[in-house]
């Protein structure tokens, strides 16, 4: 291909890209497929280094040991030998913990950008959020129908494998299935990095900044940073 070419083609990519982005990221929020509060045990903050400016959430999940999901890996075929990750989807069960009351709170306004009024909170001023995965399928349909509330149970895209635990007892072996979220670290908006970048910060060892984001997940599954705030 000529230089001249590959500029041209290159020039289109260069356009191409952003647009196919931003159409998916439109049509992405056409739907709410779920809508979560979570806190920030499960989102975890990451302001970035000198190699990485952008900040980030870090989406945690909790998957249990033992067969409480031994049969799902091997209904989507997980068991056999040699078999690679498959793509699917992960449904999160979301549970509150009460939490004690913290000595000295430290917080920056309860506002969203731009004066736009805050969804509604849960009544419960300290509370610590858990996501533990409690089933995985292939179709997000069938699995939506199987656990319907979107604001206890989130539905997210993930890699799902297994491996077979084995025991002394052949009877008491099981597959233990492993869950890897796609779609597991989420980028703060621009209008958002205020809100983050004003949070305490905390050392090493030290709990983190205490926040609360609502997160929903779109037609495609893929999430967007609804709001964030400290509680009072």
């Amino acid at each position: 291909m000529k230089p001249r070419a590959l500029s041209l083609a290159a020039a289109a990519l260069a356009v191409i890209i952003p647009l196919a982005a931003m159409w998916r990221a439109s049509t992405n929020r056409q739907a709410t497929t779920s809508s979560i509060v979570l806190t920030e045990r499960e989102l975890g903050l990451d302001t970035g280094d000198r190699n990485r400016s952008a900040l980030s959430l870090a989406l945690a999940i909790t998957v249990p040991t033992g067969t409480s999901l031994s049969g799902r890996a091997q209904e989507l075929g997980l068991t056999r030998e040699n078999h690679k990750p498959r793509r699917g989807f992960a449904v999160l069960e979301l549970a509150r913990f009460s939490q004690p009351p913290s000595p000295s709170p430290v917080a920056p306004p309860s506002r969203r950008p731009k004066g736009d009024p805050v969804p509604a909170r849960p009544e419960i001023n300290d509370w610590t959020s858990q996501l533990t995965a409690v089933d995985a399928d292939l179709d997000p349909l069938r699995l939506r129908q199987q656990w319907p509330q979107a604001d206890r149970y989130l539905i997210a895209p993930a890699l799902l494998s297994a491996h077979q635990v084995t025991a002394t007892r052949t009877s008491d072996s099981y597959w233990q299935m492993h869950i890897s979220l796609i779609n597991g670290r989420l980028q703060v908006p621009a209008e958002w990095r205020g809100f983050f970048l004003s949070l305490p910060k905390a050392d090493v060892g030290v709990k983190p900044p205490v926040f609360r984001a609502h997160l929903r997940f779109g037609a495609h599954y893929e999430p967007w940073l609804e709001s964030a705030w400290v509680p009072e």
